[in-house]
């Protein structure tokens, strides 16, 4: 079922769509978001599972009009869920736990910097 809501979204990555109609909240894990950012209205494709609904985004209907400016931590699977063909995450600094004896350096924690209007 196609359902119409607001992001609220969770710093571990996945979100919960709260629908307009007052139909149960919607599950969506951090590779179903498809972009969408807390606060923006979006329609997701759900189903029903044992805990409750859970979907994914179709379309981002509204962004939200908050302006985000900062550096926040995030994890690769997060990174992951925000990646599209024309915006890649770059892998570079993840490819050091696969190579031995390299120099690269890469932070502890990766860090996503946004400025959103």
């Amino acid at each position: 079922m196609k359902i119409q809501g607001t992001v609220h979204w969770n710093p571990k990555g996945y979100a919960f769509v709260v629908p307009e109609k007052g139909r149960d909240d919607v599950f969506v894990p951090p590779e179903g978001l498809m972009g969408a950012m807390d606060g923006d209205l979006v329609e997701v494709l759900a189903y029903r599972e044992k805990k409750g609904l859970r979907g994914e985004v179709l379309s981002i209907l509204r962004r939200s009009p908050a302006a985000v400016s900062g550096t926040y931590p995030v994890s690769y699977t997060h990174l992951r869920a925000h990646e599209t063909p024309e915006h890649p995450v770059c892998r570079l600094l993840f490819e050091k736990k696969k190579q031995k004896n390299t120099n690269i350096f890469w932070p502890l924690q990766p860090s996503l910097h946004l400025f959103i209007h």
